[in-house]
């Protein structure tokens, strides 16, 4: 290791022995005179990696890998931090697991870039084009750090996430993935900075101590508050709260769009599948007419739409209870009063919450069955008059965070309602006019399928147009919200640094922390 660094770590040492800190000793101690126990950590997801083991084996021999899983990852981050190459493996398709997804922004996107990378393997279960936007769509929102731009088809080999299959995938899909192979072969050859590694190896170290300083003052009989130190640990939670919750709207984003769409196919198969029965049974009791199609098909529709919000408010009931814990220590009170102090608006995290529930809820739809119309309702969302933290959690957030996307199934259900009435009444009118209607059966039920084909095709592509839009405008809205508070929260750590006088051990700490991140990478 560098000298420069070997000196910073030093000085953690010294502070941590004061301070019997057996964990950062120990982490120092490690980094500062063990052997790397090997060159590469897999982590996985999944039971049964060993086809890609075997792959991985034969074209880089060079490499010494070591296994373990996400949950040995949790209670233990050493080994991760000390080797050169991580890889992380998962099962294509498959949506990420919030505490993956929390390792993941906590230690993956800390590392330096180029160091790990990503694999998405049974890549060849991927059964057709839609079916791989999809799959690339969840891992641009899960597996690629930063706060990124709408994903818009982005090459995920540039941000070191690969498909990788073991049998042979569909043809239309075959060279598609021998370029990931090949674009991971590469990954695999190329040679790591070395400085960098050092750098994040040391910066883990001075914030493990910075950790434990922070816990030292809160357990001693009188603590010792130092107020830089203090808005330190308290910046670097809002950063990791506004990863976590910028995945968490990805992921539920995509949730929400498959629950919807597979609701309307499901939809499209009754409505097919009921069609021939409907219509044969009415034209044998001569009494059919246009409002009794319209009626018909409008009660599917607002069967479809309660289901929809059934089933998506079922899905939120399930994350309700991880997501609110997102929020937890983390010191709001001190936030407000420098926002306050700041005379800047707005609470904290309520700001958070608004940005991510439209501040214009639009009026959802229904049919009205008996007169065949479209009519109004509001949005069923529960409002939060008070501004109760809890209650917005609840409401806004989860996962899915569903409230951003809840007043969609309202819309989609009524213009596919309406329009199926429409044409319905259309097609009963002309049946009317007919002399044979049993022998003209076929083709009017053959004209009902067509345009049922075509309404519901609309509405699955709609639904997936109105779950994006929503996921940017919400994505957008709560970067601002994060970067005006990460500014109010910067400029006041620099001001109490100057004005403060904190303790030796976190001053020592502190200026580690700076020869650190001064410390030349080149």
């Amino acid at each position: 290791m560098d000298s420069t660094l070997q000196a910073v770590l030093s000085e953690v040492n010294d502070v941590a022995r004061q301070q019997n800190w057996a964990e950062v000793t120990n982490v120092v101690d490690t980094l500062l005179h063990a052997p790397h126990p090997c060159s590469m950590l897999v982590v996985t997801s999944i039971a049964e990696v060993t086809s890609f083991q075997t792959w991985l084996a034969e074209v880089a021999p060079q490499e010494q890998v070591h296994v373990v899983s996400f949950d040995q990852l949790a209670s233990d981050h050493l080994l991760f931090v000390r080797v050169p190459r991580v890889l992380a493996i998962f099962e294509c398709g498959r949506l990420v697991e919030p505490a993956v997804v929390d390792l993941l922004t906590t230690l993956f996107f800390r590392r330096p870039p180029g160091s790990y990378a990503m694999v998405l393997v049974n890549a060849e279960s991927i059964s057709s084009p839609q079916d791989m936007e999809s799959v690339e769509r969840i891992a641009w929102g899960a597996l690629v750090s930063g706060h990124k731009a709408q994903w818009e088809r982005k090459n995920l080999n540039e941000q070191n996430v690969y498909l990788w299959s073991k049998d042979t995938p569909a043809n239309w899909l075959i060279d598609r993935l021998r370029q990931h192979e090949t674009a991971l072969k590469a990954w695999l050859q190329t040679r790591v900075g070395q400085n960098e590694l050092m750098q994040y190896q040391a910066l883990y170290a001075i914030e493990l101590a910075l950790t434990e300083a922070h816990r030292t003052s809160q357990s001693a009989a009188t603590p010792i508050v130092d107020p830089a130190q203090s808005l330190y640990q308290t910046r670097s939670k809002i950063r990791d709260l506004h990863n976590r919750l910028a995945h968490r709207l990805d992921g539920g984003a995509e949730t929400t769009k498959r629950l919807l769409q597979t609701s309307l196919d499901s939809l499209r198969s009754k409505l097919l599948r009921e069609l021939h029965p409907f219509l044969r049974d009415s034209l044998s009791q001569g009494n059919f007419d246009d409002e009794q199609l319209v009626g018909y098909l409008a009660r599917r529709a607002e069967r479809w739409q309660r289901e929809a919000f059934e089933k998506l408010e079922s899905y939120e009931t399930e994350k309700r209870e991880d997501a609110g814990t997102l929020f937890e220590d983390i010191d709001w009170t001190r936030i407000n009063q420098l926002v306050t102090e700041e005379n800047q608006l707005g609470t904290y995290p309520e700001n958070f919450l608004r940005a991510l529930v439209p501040a214009r809820r639009p009026t959802s739809t229904f049919i009205n069955i008996e007169m065949g119309r479209v009519g109004h309702y509001s949005t069923p969302l529960n409002d939060n008059p008070d501004g109760i933290l809890e209650n917005t959690i609840l409401t806004a957030m989860g996962a899915g965070v569903l409230s951003a996307f809840g007043s969609l199934i309202g819309p989609v259900g009524a213009a596919t309602g309406a329009a199926i009435g429409a044409t319905g009444g259309m097609v009963a009118g002309r049946m009317l006019q007919q002399r044979r209607l049993r022998q003209n059966l076929s083709e009017y039920e053959q004209r009902g399928q067509q345009f049922i084909q075509t309404q519901l095709d609309e509405a699955h592509k709609r639904v997936g147009e109105l779950v994006e839009e929503n996921r940017t405008t919400a994505r957008k809205q709560l970067k601002d919200e994060f970067e005006a508070l990460e500014k109010i929260l910067d400029q006041a750590y620099q001001r109490i640094r100057a004005s403060a006088s904190a303790p030796s051990y976190l001053e020592r700490l502190q200026n580690c922390w700076q020869q650190v991140m001064d410390w030349d990478v080149s």
